[in-house]
């Protein structure tokens, strides 16, 4: 997949993909609502028209050229949370988190999965009256990054003076460790990193690796409702977009230690969608099976050209990539 921006306003932006068939798709998208507004290319107009493998090929021009459009110029066509980097970067914060920092983030939604198996167990949330036990519930859970002011190795601990310092800093620079993860947010971190190696010197710091989750929300609860999505919000930290979101089914989990070894499967899983998503080869260690987004699950079932990668009951093929990586090669 290929992408250029041939054109931007103050409606919208022009994106030209070609597609893994080497057919060029011309696609338009609004800034007010960040929708395709228009697209043209050989294929036929309606969908009942075209192939399997043409609807396939459309589809994920349409999500490529909205994460182009996203990546290259900034333009919310996508919420960050379907951003792979934002992903990615949440699953390794969470699996850097302490037991402690875990439970403390999220220890309640591991109980809530946990009351679904165990009768002793009180869930903290309750679900909605006209949700049935067997009815198939999806949690949501939104989790949000911001940067650690003092980060720390065990073999390497900052002095509690050097600690006290960078935090005393934090409040001259104004800099807000849980502020948004943008790249304004990312420059305004660097200036104050700039100050406080500075000031450490000798002490060995990496704010690569400084990341960490700030906060998390309260679960939101989807559920079918005659014939139609529901959704019951929980409780928001901050106003802004969460970094990555979270969709877990019912599944048990023996201890909250393999409860934070799955959402580092879970994330990868859905890393694994987005790339599938917008018709990319997911890196080798995100060719995985299991469920990441219902979203892609959803056209895993019933788009055809698909395998089902969100069934981790089948067989872990290396031929179902195979055949991605094939199609994408021609």
């Amino acid at each position: 997949m290929k992408a250029t921006i041939v054109g931007e306003n103050e409606e919208g932006v022009g994106v030209d993909v070609v597609d893994n068939d080497g057919e060029t798709i011309e696609i338009s998208i609004s800034k007010e609502n960040n929708e395709i507004v228009y697209q043209q290319s050989d294929y036929p107009d309606k969908p009942a028209e075209r192939t399997s493998e043409e609807n396939l090929n459309v589809a994920q021009a349409r999500e490529f050229a909205k994460y182009h459009a996203y990546r290259e110029r900034g333009i919310e066509t996508i919420p960050a949370y379907d951003d792979i980097s934002h992903i990615d970067a949440v699953r390794r914060a969470i699996c850097d988190l302490s037991d402690e920092e875990f439970e403390q983030h999220f220890g309640e939604t591991y109980q809530q999965l946990l009351s679904h198996h165990r009768d002793d167990v009180e869930p903290p949330v309750e679900l909605p009256e006209e949700v049935a036990e067997s009815s198939p519930i999806l949690y949501e859970q939104d989790v949000y990054l911001g940067f650690d002011p003092v980060p720390t190795e065990p073999e390497n601990p900052l002095s509690a003076e050097i600690a006290s310092k960078v935090r005393d800093l934090l409040e001259t620079y104004s800099t807000d460790p849980y502020a948004d993860v943008s790249e304004s947010g990312l420059a305004h971190w660097e200036e104050f990193t700039d100050v406080v190696d500075d000031l450490i010197q000798d002490e060995v710091i990496d704010y690569a690796d400084s990341l960490t989750v700030a906060s998390v929300s309260d679960l939101h609860v989807v559920y079918p409702d005659n014939g139609l999505t529901a959704v019951e919000h929980g409780a928001q930290p901050f106003d802004r977009e969460p970094n990555a979101r979270l969709e877990l089914v019912r599944l048990e989990f023996d201890s909250i230690n393999t409860f934070q070894e799955y959402l580092d499967f879970h994330l990868r899983c859905q890393i694994r969608d987005r790339y599938i998503m917008i018709g990319v080869m997911p890196p080798e260690p995100f060719q995985v099976l299991g469920f990441g987004k219902l979203e892609a699950a959803i056209q895993y079932d019933f788009l055809d050209g698909y395998p089902k990668f969100h069934d981790s009951a089948a067989t872990p093929d290396a031929s179902l990539f195979e055949g991605l990586d094939r199609r994408q090669s021609r």
